[in-house]
């Protein structure tokens, strides 16, 4: 009826108004409005200030609606230019100080937002002023430009809101839009990182383009030296570039890090990769072993390494073999080798026999000389356990004496193996390594003990001989000879106000004095704290 009247009346808008908002009318009076917005010229600039109003709306579904239709319209050229102003000029709101400033400076002819009375700025508000522009973004990638420069005199709150809704548009244009690359190329200053997040939303799901990775590491060249910046391109670079940026990229927090490798062996990954990229896993791994550094920067590499481990269907026991295979012609050893093949064999055991063959090599190369790596390679040892018995009897009887120091679990498995050959292959063995495999095991490492407190019980001094004084004996028939008993003398005592310790009888008696034990232990012996 309203769309057949010759005159549309204040009343007749206001009830249209109404039916827009009401649960069970809003499409019909929403379709309603776009209607008379398209066949009654007279009445387009009201009808489209109703329909932009809309497009502010609390009501979720009512939004959509409103936003809906103006998508519509903005494929009408007459109409395309008035609906980019007003949602150019609710974005530009988002530079004020608060929704109250932002209303109060500009066009009063402009229909009231919902939270133009808001004294503070709300995650609502805020994505109230961006709905409409950002669906009109795709339809006009150029307007990307009055987004940056929004977002350049933004707040950070409203900044991180602008980065969470901007992926819908920025992933319906493309990495191909002339504009998207216009903004990497010469986006404003302070703007960095949305072209950032941009680069990310384009790169998610496909590999950048040349062009693309071409301007990126412009930027990064001569304007932005974030090496953040060219994560979203990582496997678009060559594989000397890849390497060198290594080093930069390890020195980011661990989400970053994290998120570079994920792009650098995405091409590898099943299902979605495409088998080929910049680096091979191989390579990346043998790559981060070269790496030299020392305290902070190597736990940089470990938890590098860590992750390329963490991605088994990747790096499988083959391409493992392969890393450790030409990690072991380096010289010298890289010092994370063997914390990679113990990773190694923890993650695919069957690889147990090839890494036997490597530490075999290894003693061929008198890996001692390395102290680090050798430290690993006793511990891959005492992992292996009985199947590294025949590799141990390979080593020379000093390396074989520090092996037992390091591990002295090592010495009674290995005496028992040796015990258990036959004299055939026992006469093989070196005599220096198989006198020191039957002298008694090394001592467990001293441990630091508590100071001792005047008048307590002294422990026994080490190496020094227990005193056994005279027990006197009692009278026995010659016929019944019989053995006096003993008792189980106590430690020496050192009663205050005394510098000798006394032995006590089980009578309670002091039995002849005895030397004391210097306080200080003599040189070579071990210390008592």
């Amino acid at each position: 009826i309203l769309l057949d009247c010759p005159e549309i009346t204040e009343g007749a808008m206001t009830m249209i108004k109404s039916f827009c908002e009401e649960p069970d009318w809003r499409e019909v009076g929403i379709s309603t409005l776009y209607e008379l917005l398209l066949k009654r010229s007279n009445l387009r600039g009201q009808m489209l200030d109703v329909l932009q109003g809309l497009t502010m709306n609390t009501n979720d579904k009512i939004r959509d609606l409103a936003i809906s239709r103006c998508k519509d319209l903005f494929c009408i050229p007459s109409l395309a230019m008035p609906l980019e102003d007003f949602a150019t000029t609710i974005l530009t709101r988002l530079i004020a100080e608060n929704p109250t400033h932002a209303c109060s400076a500009e066009d009063t002819e402009l229909p009231p937002g919902p939270y133009d009375k808001d004294s503070q700025w709300t995650e609502e508000s805020i994505r109230s002023c961006l709905h409409l522009f950002l669906a009109l973004l795709p339809l006009k990638p150029r307007m990307i430009h009055g987004l940056a420069e929004v977002y350049r005199e933004s707040s950070s709150m409203i900044k991180r809101i602008i980065l969470r809704m901007v992926e819908t548009p920025v992933s319906m244009i493309g990495m191909k839009s002339k504009e998207i690359l216009q903004l990497i190329e010469s986006g404003p200053k302070g703007s960095e990182t949305l072209v950032t997040r941009v680069l990310h939303i384009l790169t998610e799901n496909e590999p950048p383009s040349k062009e693309l990775v071409t301007m990126v590491r412009g930027l990064y060249t001569k304007r932005v030296t974030d090496v953040r910046m060219l994560i979203p391109v990582l496997p678009g670079l060559e594989q000397k570039q890849l390497e060198d940026l290594l080093p930069k990229i390890l020195k980011q927090t661990p989400n970053v890090v994290k998120e570079a490798f994920k792009r650098i062996l995405s091409p590898y990954r099943a299902g979605t990769g495409s088998g080929t990229g910049p680096i091979t896993p191989a390579q990346l791994l043998i790559a981060l072993h070269h790496i030299e550094g020392k305290g902070e920067d190597m736990k940089g590499v470990i938890a590098a390494t860590n992750l390329c481990f963490a991605e088994k269907t990747i790096y499988t026991s083959e391409v493992l073999a392969i890393v450790l295979t030409q990690l072991l012609e380096v010289t010298p050893i890289p010092l994370l080798y063997m914390r990679s093949v113990i990773q190694a064999i923890s993650m695919w055991p069957r690889m147990i026999s090839f890494v036997l063959n490597i530490l075999g090599k290894l003693v061929t190369k008198q890996i001692w000389r390395q102290a680090q790596v050798w430290r690993g390679f006793v511990k891959c040892c005492a992992m292996l356990g009985n199947q590294a018995h025949s590799l141990l009897l390979t080593l020379p009887a000093a390396r074989l004496k520090e092996a037992f120091q390091l591990h002295p679990a090592l010495h009674n498995p290995l005496l028992q193996y040796v015990q258990s050959l036959p004299a055939p292959q026992k006469a093989l063995i070196d005599k220096e390594v198989l006198l020191l495999i039957k002298s008694p095991p090394p001592d467990a490492t001293l441990t630091v003990q508590q100071p001792i407190n005047i008048g307590q019980p002294l422990p026994p001094p080490p190496f020094t001989p227990r005193v056994q004084p005279t027990t006197p004996t009692l009278p026995t028939t010659p016929s019944t000879p019989t053995k006096p008993p003993t008792t189980p003398l106590p430690p020496p005592i050192l009663t205050p106000g005394s510098s000798t310790p006394q032995l006590l009888t089980p009578g309670g008696a002091s039995a002849p004095p005895v030397s004391a034990p210097p306080l200080l232990p003599p040189p070579g012996a071990p210390t008592v704290a």
